[in-house]
């Protein structure tokens, strides 16, 4: 593939981002921290972007490789897929598939189109121009929308294989669970591959909702369950994940 550029890589991406971090004083540092709420805070600056990158990245980034350690082995023998990435924040998730694609076939761009859904408009603005950096030949529709508006979004997948990436979203309390699946259900004419990743939250019954909202996904079987409290293994974090695969195709 003549004239495209070298290939980026997620962790080229959150370094670069502690860099810019470690240039700032401690107490703005701090501030940002602080405001990343652990985490939970919607981001709404490049320094709030870069701070999430930082102290979270690594995390992030070590669950969804273990996810995409198990998917089906059907995507490999495909010579495009499609990607759905829903509340995808600064892409972080297509990135880290990005990266697994390079490894395993040498280079990221199978994926002929990425949907992004996601409303901070600071994010999304982001989220595509890593991903532009990454697969420059793939087309990137974008939907500057929350997910409840997901029935508005025209999503027209280009390929039979479309991969849905749901990280860090599913445990949200607010996140419209129900009204995604319908249309996860709806959607019979392309072979679907739905990965979940999550933290597994223990209080307030949040660590359910990854299990409802696999319930409502009638058109799909479970391929994949993993959840682990932060007691359970060597891990630093707890971790919740769930892969669904289409079930009639």
């Amino acid at each position: 593939m003549e004239n495209v550029p070298a290939y980026n890589s997620f962790t080229n991406v959150r370094e670069a981002a502690t860099t810019r971090i470690n240039k700032n004083s401690k107490s703005k540092t701090k501030n940002l921290k602080d405001a990343l709420e652990h985490g939970l805070a919607d981001l709404t600056s490049e320094d709030e972007m870069d701070m999430y990158l930082s102290s979270y990245g690594a995390i992030h980034q070590e669950k969804l490789l273990l996810a995409f350690n198990h998917l089906p082995h059907k995507l490999l023998a495909e010579d495009k897929i499609s990607v759905i990435d829903y509340g995808c924040g600064q892409g972080i998730a297509s990135m880290v598939l990005c990266d697994v694609l390079q490894s395993i076939v040498g280079h990221p761009y199978m994926v002929s189109d990425f949907h992004l859904i996601e409303p901070s408009q600071v994010c999304i603005k982001r989220a595509i121009d890593f991903i532009h950096d990454f697969n420059p030949e793939a087309k990137i529709v974008y939907f500057n929308n929350p997910c409840e508006d997901i029935w508005r979004m025209d999503i027209r997948p280009k390929s039979d294989v479309v991969i849905h990436l749901f990280s860090n979203v599913i445990d949200i309390p607010d996140f419209p669970r129900e009204a995604v699946a319908r249309k996860l259900n709806d959607m019979t004419e392309h072979y679907n591959i739905i990965v979940c990743v999550s933290p597994f939250y223990q209080e307030n019954g949040i660590a359910k909702h990854m299990d409802e909202f696999g319930k409502m996904l009638h058109s799909f079987n479970c391929r994949h369950s993993f959840e682990k409290h932060t007691d359970e293994w060597d891990k630093s974090f707890s971790c919740q994940m769930r892969i669904f695969v289409s079930m009639y195709y």
